[in-house]
């Protein structure tokens, strides 16, 4: 299964799928083939917080973005207490960013046991027990 990071799911659905490795994009249309790609709800709030503070180039709706996703297959991830006391956690591991989002994704692709689909150079270059998918061009 894939968790897909804010980032990579802002790219794939909303036009900007050229700024995602071509590689990356092929693994994630494989795996929304066979219906293992998964989204979580904290990535629709983080991108209303975007929008919001007008740190997205242009305003996204957010509901529509969902309608988008889930009529082509993505699934809602679970928001899991486990993955909530992992992401408290995470510290400890030596996870380098604070960012409380960036921390409850981790968090659920750990507990779930999934791949985190992500351009985030922190995540990817953290040593911890995380498997992602490098989606940087």
């Amino acid at each position: 299964m894939i968790l897909l990071d804010t980032n990579v799911l802002l790219r794939l659905y909303a036009g900007h799928d050229a700024d995602l490795a071509p590689t990356a994009t092929r693994r994630i249309d494989q795996a929304n083939a066979r219906g293992q790609v998964v989204v979580s709800p904290l990535s629709f709030f983080e991108i209303g917080v975007l929008n919001q503070k007008k740190r997205l180039p242009s305003e996204i709706d957010v509901a529509q973005l969902w309608l988008s996703a889930s009529t082509n297959g993505i699934k809602e991830s679970p928001l899991a207490i486990s993955a909530g006391i992992r992401a408290a956690s995470l510290h400890e591991e030596g996870f380098p960013t604070s960012d409380p989002i960036d921390r409850l994704l981790v968090a659920t692709a750990l507990s779930e046991g999934w791949e985190l689909a992500t351009i985030d150079r922190a995540i990817l270059t953290w040593n911890g027990p995380l498997q992602t998918l490098d989606a940087r061009p």
